[in-house]
């Protein structure tokens, strides 16, 4: 195809109602240049169309399109992108398909905002949504996988399952289950099933753009190779896999188990069939570890699901997208008289109501907002310019620390029952909170138990050691009775674990280290990862039992620290002497502060000038033992002042 042929140029779309549709001409040959019509159309006018749901990719657009109604000139698209049209190229036929990447001006941020908003209608009124995994024999470069053999194994589980609706995996045996009929299927960390596990990995899983495309079609296909499954069979598949049992055998605390991303998707789109429409706040909850190319879309791409007032403005940086959100989900808890909770805390329980909303429940959700924001949360790489204040939950990056008010056995009221008004101010650069200042950190742990990292038993072991080891050393700083109960420092250090679900000891030092990924049957337990996805493509090394929420649970992230006044209790990673404790009125945690213009110890410096006067940096919400039911509101030594938070 010539080089030379000129770029393709949009022509501005003659109605803030119509789209443009790519209708793709056909070709007998696989190898054969795309040439397509590039044309307007209403989304509910007289020319049906499919739906194209799939992954740009992460390489620059490089693939040529001739758009052959524009005197043949030239688009350039992205490799995944040429393969799904050739894939749904018809030989004799012309292919009418709604793309994203071809149907919007991507250079025109008037017209993406408009045509952004106007998704929800493309996609109710596409004839089905097809769906592109990618190639079956194009796995990761790094690790090429033959996805052909996890294909076939997901037909082998369908078979089954028509013959055994009720089949379920076998995870206390990691193989496939003795139901059905035909040959048994094979045990977890076998080719087939990373072949499996590998589909399931698809970026395509992971996409935020892809919840809205699936909750509002009523048609799917799936699509990997030459491969086609309907939505429900793929459904069918997951049930298979994602049952109970996994949960009650690989782990000990189901709140533990990270949900698969299609899991959440159709959790979703049933609720989305059954009338609910959520709070886009508790969606964005729901959907926080779905990526997006673009920043902003981590909040426009779920804005025809959920209840909200923004309308898509591509005009705006990412960072002022995040605050406008943030500043409207605090007015809006203040203001609203409705209420939809849709699960976030506890992704497996989803219900709505239509009732007064509480000046509890208001806090409740400001409360949930800020305990995802935190200096702790958020990238620090950026551009002064670019950082989100700190009250902001930075959507592009996965919790560090699961939030005390997602482990639903957990409740308290440190803020007790008086409540009073949070404002965001100076165009949403600061916020006023009342609360009190409970009291200063004079020592915290460094030791951060984050496991992701680590290859072997014998490492995580010795991590998880040192963070003990770290607690006796500030527990032997603490010389003196307890404020309030006036009992010993290492009897309230047991308290603080035990009321937290943390194992009281630290793990032996056996069994011996053992290579990650290796199934030692001898033990007693399955250590598992929590994803499925991953436990199915490899069989891992074992913990014992009463470790398990140690390394997985309410540690992970936290340290132990101590107060001038000698209380103690878990704060984020990175808290340390100088710190603040903060109480605000109403709110059930804690939260750690730091004063505006401390630099961190790494040199990176820090926000605003000098003291708590100028403000102070969110770092994470904490625990203090004997202040989490509302102790500092009784505290009458203390008064109730507005803090800000920049």
């Amino acid at each position: 195809m010539p080089q030379t042929q000129a770029p393709y140029r949009y022509k501005r779309l003659t109605s803030t109602a119509t789209t443009r549709l790519v209708q793709i001409q056909p070709s007998t040959a696989s190898g054969a240049g795309l040439v397509v019509d590039i044309v307007e159309a209403f989304p509910s006018g007289r020319v049906e169309y499919d739906a194209l749901s799939y992954t740009w990719g992460t390489a620059a657009p490089d693939k040529p399109v001739v758009v052959a109604n524009n005197v043949d000139r030239r688009l350039l698209v992205t490799d995944n992108l040429a393969r799904a049209m050739r894939r749904f190229r018809h030989p004799t036929e012309t292919v009418s398909l709604w793309i994203d990447q071809l149907c919007i001006d991507q250079s025109n941020d008037r017209e993406r905002s408009r045509q952004v908003a106007m998704m929800g209608t493309i996609y109710r009124a596409a004839r089905k949504v097809i769906v592109w995994l990618g190639g079956d024999d194009d796995g990761s470069q790094s690790q090429p996988v033959n996805l052909r053999p996890g294909l076939r194994l997901a037909g082998q589980i369908l078979e089954k399952l028509r013959e055994d609706p009720g089949l379920k995996f076998d995870w206390s045996t990691s193989c496939g289950g003795s139901g059905g009929g035909g040959a048994a299927l094979p045990r977890a960390g076998n080719k087939p099933w990373q072949a499996l596990a590998a589909i399931l990995r698809r970026p395509w899983f992971g996409r935020m753009w892809v919840i809205q495309e699936v909750v509002l079609s009523s048609c799917i296909e799936v699509y990997c190779g030459r491969e086609m499954f309907t939505w429900e069979e793929v459904g069918k598949i997951v049930d298979y896999l994602d049952c109970d049992e996994y949960r009650a055998y690989n782990v000990r605390n189901s709140e533990l188990v990270t949900e698969l991303p299609f899991s959440r998707i159709n959790r979703i789109k049933k609720q989305h069939e059954q009338g609910v429409r959520p709070d886009l706040f508790e969606l964005m909850l729901a959907c926080r570890h779905f990526g997006a190319t673009d920043e902003r879309d981590k909040i426009y791409a779920l804005l025809e699901l959920g209840e909200h007032d923004i309308t898509p403005d591509y005009s705006m940086t990412p960072r002022d997208v995040f605050v406008d959100f943030a500043a409207r989900t605090i007015q809006m808890a203040q203001q609203r008289r409705h209420c939809c909770e849709y699960g976030a805390a506890n992704p497996h329980h989803f219900s709505c109501c239509i009732e007064g909303l509480k000046d509890r429940d208001k806090y409740l959700r400001i409360m949930t907002m800020l305990c995802c924001a935190g200096a702790t949360n958020q990238r620090q790489t950026l551009r002064c310019s670019e950082r989100l204040p700190s009250w902001v939950p930075d959507w592009t990056q996965p919790l560090k620390v699961r939030p005390f008010c997602f482990w639903g056995s957990k409740t308290f009221a440190a803020g007790g029952n008086e409540y009073g008004e949070i404002r965001v101010q100076d165009g949403g650069s600061r916020l006023s909170v009342p609360g009190k200042l409970f009291d200063t950190v004079r020592a915290a742990g460094s030791v951060n138990l984050n496991l992701t990292t680590i290859t072997d038993a014998k490492a995580e072991r010795e991590l998880i050691a040192q963070w003990y080891a770290e607690c006796d050393r500030i527990v032997a700083q603490n010389h003196f009775p307890y404020p309030v109960t006036g009992k010993a420092a290492r009897v309230v250090l047991k308290k603080i674990l035990e009321r937290n679900g943390i194992s009281l000891t630290p793990p032996p030092s056996t069994p011996a280290a053992a290579p990650a990924h290796q199934h030692r049957p001898q033990h007693q337990t399955r250590r598992s990862s929590g994803n499925l996805i991953d436990d199915l493509a490899s069989p891992l090394w074992v913990l014992p039992d009463q470790h398990y929420e140690s390394t997985m649970g309410v540690a992970v992230g936290r340290v132990l620290f101590l107060t001038t006044a000698g209380y103690m209790g878990l704060a984020p990673h990175g808290t340390r002497d100088g710190d603040v404790v903060f109480v605000v009125l109403g709110c059930d945690i804690p939260f750690v502060l730091r004063p505006a213009g401390v630099t961190d110890s790494d040199g990176s410096g820090g926000v605003g000038g000098g003291g708590g006067g100028h403000g102070y940096v969110l770092l994470g919400e904490c625990f203090v033992y004997k202040a989490m039911d509302g102790e500092a509101m009784r505290d009458d030594s203390k008064a109730v002042q507005d803090v800000t938070i920049i």
